[in-house]
């Protein structure tokens, strides 16, 4: 039931904030998986996570998830989205992997779903750029250049709730 919100939850939020994605930026395709708008903040030299956020839209006739998300700078990385909890509240939790349904987009964002880079080894500063390999569970893999803002202009530029 959780995973069944989730998904409703990701689709709805994901058609409404396409609009809000900070950059056009490349678009990167592995089959009927498209990804857009990759982008993050810059880090602190001691930052031990950060999340990076991005569009991902499937153009196929079948659900697909995304289930790995790689850098060379991070040891480990993860999923977080909004889940609803057995008394109706929602809560930043991880989650094993952000599903897309058919014919819908979902936009990762801040204070929805994200990848976490978890355990970093280095610093990223504004006009960065670096590549991220995302691995879908029926699409395959697809390399994608994720763009670094700066943190004030992104806190500007996020819409507020």
């Amino acid at each position: 039931m959780r995973i069944l919100i989730l998904t409703v939850f990701l689709a709805l939020a994901g058609s409404v904030s396409a609009a809000f994605a900070h950059h056009d930026g490349e678009r990167s395709a592995a089959k009927n998986m498209v990804v857009s708008h990759a982008w993050t903040v810059e880090n602190a030299a001691n930052a031990h996570a950060n999340a990076v956020y991005l569009t991902l839209e499937n153009t196929g006739g079948e659900d697909d998830r995304l289930v790995g998300a790689e850098v060379d700078f991070a040891n480990a990385t993860s999923f977080r989205a909004p889940v609803m909890d057995d008394e109706g509240s929602y809560s930043m939790r991880q989650v094993e992997a952000i599903g897309v349904a058919a014919g819908e987009s979902v936009t990762l964002q801040p204070g929805g779903a994200q990848i976490v880079l978890e355990d970093l080894q280095g610093e990223y500063r504004a006009g960065d750029h670096f590549h991220m390999t995302l691995t879908f569970e029926k699409a395959g893999s697809v390399e994608v250049e994720v763009v670094v803002e700066d943190m004030d202009e992104a806190e500007t530029d996020t819409p507020s709730s």
